[in-house]
């Protein structure tokens, strides 16, 4: 894995002790050998690589990227980690032709999308597709799983996805709410909400104590499950069953957040058996460093805890679905 530490999105996956999200535990522990996967807004692939080898040798990932540079990036992470992931570069929108979009100026390039605005100001012409169009088009049949992170315009690329989203086999779709960005767009903050309710789907939100269903999204930002009924046993087994992404210890982590308090939309629907939090280093957020010379342990640890071997070179078991890393260990350059 080249990990860019200078990137935001790259940074904060690490540093920002990314694998121990309800959200990514939960979406590790949905998939299954042989699913057919879609991730829109793949970025540089650090879910997309994970879910090509939990889905195995009969399973389908595609990443949907349409910024040149990071796609750039995201097949190099690929083919440097020997998964078999398909990269389109084009962005999934409500109608197919080309459109504008911005990318980062200032190390984020998970920011890249429809709202310019500080730091995402450059404006790039991409080919625009409906997720319809595609799937048709390249004879994709029953999808299993959807990945949306698209900086707000998650409402745009499933009104694009009309009638995938009723079909009897209709996918899960994890996705992301961005009240902000969503904003900034015109757009509603349930906009993508509202799409998939209408579509016969209910809301769940992933938290450390099990999942809420949500009858009502709040004005925060959030990552959501949505599911029909043909998918409750799967989430229920999920659920249930001991998070597929084991912690790690690290050196420097960020503290778990607390619970939100509310809104009256929430109701626990099935209890996870809760985590012991790890000793937690101390960073410039108040807490205490890591002592001198101790950065390049460090950087290993947080590579393991990601899965990487290297956090520049070859991921490994642990975040692509295989379990603990093996082999020799890991070199200090």
């Amino acid at each position: 894995m080249h990990a860019e530490l200078d990137d935001y999105m790259v940074r904060a996956a690490f540093l920002g002790d990314f694998t121990s999200e309800p959200a990514f535990r939960l979406s590790r522990s949905l998939l299954r050998p042989g699913d057919v996967v879609l991730d829109v807004g793949a970025n540089v692939g650090l879910w997309a690589m994970g879910a090509a080898r939990l889905t195995g040798a009969h399973g389908r990932v595609v990443a949907f990227e349409p910024v040149p540079a990071t796609v750039y990036r995201l097949r190099r992470n690929i083919q440097a980690n020997r998964v078999h992931v398909e990269v389109e570069q084009v962005a999934l929108h409500d109608a197919s032709g080309p459109l504008t979009i911005f990318g980062a100026t200032h190390g984020n390039s998970g920011g890249a999308g429809l709202l310019r605005r500080n730091g995402v100001d450059r404006p790039l012409t991409v080919q625009g597709t409906r997720l319809d169009d595609y799937v048709i088009e390249k004879g994709i049949r029953g999808i299993d799983f959807l990945k949306i992170d698209v900086e707000g315009a998650e409402s745009i690329v499933l009104r694009g996805a009309g009638s995938l989203l009723e079909e009897p086999g209709a996918p899960i779709v994890l996705f992301e709410v961005n009240p902000e960005a969503s904003q900034g767009l015109g757009l509603a903050h349930d906009a993508a909400a509202r799409v998939l309710v209408a579509a016969g789907y209910r809301l769940y939100q992933p938290t450390d104590d099990g999942l809420r269903e949500m009858t009502e999204v709040p004005r925060q930002a959030m990552d959501l499950v949505a599911c029909k009924q043909p998918h409750l046993e799967r989430l229920m087994t999920a659920t249930q069953a001991p998070w597929a992404m084991a912690r790690e210890r690290l050196t420097t982590v960020r503290p778990p957040a607390e619970p939100p308090e509310g809104p009256t939309g929430w109701r626990s629907i099935a209890p996870t058996q809760r985590r012991a939090s790890p000793r937690h280093g101390r960073n410039c957020a108040g807490n205490r460093k890591p002592a001198y010379g101790s950065e390049r342990r460090e950087e290993n640890d947080l590579a393991r805890a990601f899965g990487l071997t290297r956090l520049v070179a070859i991921a490994s078991p642990a975040l692509l679905g295989e379990g603990r890393p093996r082999g020799r260990r890991p070199s200090s350059g």
